[in-house]
């Protein structure tokens, strides 16, 4: 069976067996600007990429430890795509197992492993992402979703010290698609640095 999927670099890209060279800022960037959160269930006037969510996320972790893994956190997106968690759960029901993890997993490993990041990911860092993660939701919940009743689990209080710019990426998929690229280059170009600052120790 044929499980690929193409991306808008040409590559054509294995879901049950992706490999380092399947990686890249592009795809990433451009897959999240395009992919809306929520499945698509923001209010017309403020729709809100999985891209603007990772910068979102990033700026929320308030660690330079933590910064790039919560930058990264949902790049297997670009080619998973954000499956909801309602979406998940059934899935698991009807299967038996969880079937999305191992397929994200996979990606994670290569994602981590192309921008220099530790994997599996130390456990603090791994929380801390968590943290920052949900704090975007929580935040994303009050600025962008109809109002609804309340959820079966409970959501931290919202930040309030989120930067303007940040927030005015929702409706603007061009923007966040290059805040995003340029951000996940920096993380690379550092990455790739490393082996010559060691050397020159």
């Amino acid at each position: 069976m044929n499980f690929t999927v193409a991306t808008v670099t040409g590559r054509l890209v294995a879901l049950d067996a992706p490999t380092i060279d399947d990686i890249n800022e592009i795809d990433i960037a451009n897959n999240l600007s395009q992919i809306n959160r929520y499945n698509g269930a923001t209010r017309p006037e403020c729709s809100w990429s999985v891209a603007a969510h990772s910068i979102l996320a990033a700026y929320l972790a308030k660690d330079p430890d933590v910064y790039p893994y919560a930058l990264v956190h949902d790049a297997h997106e670009a080619w998973c795509c954000d499956l909801i968690s309602p979406l998940k759960k059934y899935l698991e029901h009807l299967v038996g197992r969880d079937v999305v993890k191992p397929m994200t997993d996979r990606f994670d490993k290569l994602i981590s492993e192309y921008f220099g990041l530790q994997w599996p990911w130390p456990e603090h860092i791994a929380r801390a992402v968590k943290r920052a993660d949900m704090l975007s939701y929580s935040l994303e919940k009050k600025l962008f979703l109809a109002p609804t009743p309340e959820w079966s689990f409970q959501l931290p209080v919202p930040p309030e010290d989120v930067p303007g710019d940040i927030l005015a990426l929702a409706g603007r998929p061009d923007e966040a698609r290059e805040w995003l690229l340029g951000a996940l280059q920096d993380l690379r170009l550092r990455h790739m640095a490393e082996p010559a600052l060691a050397a020159a120790m």
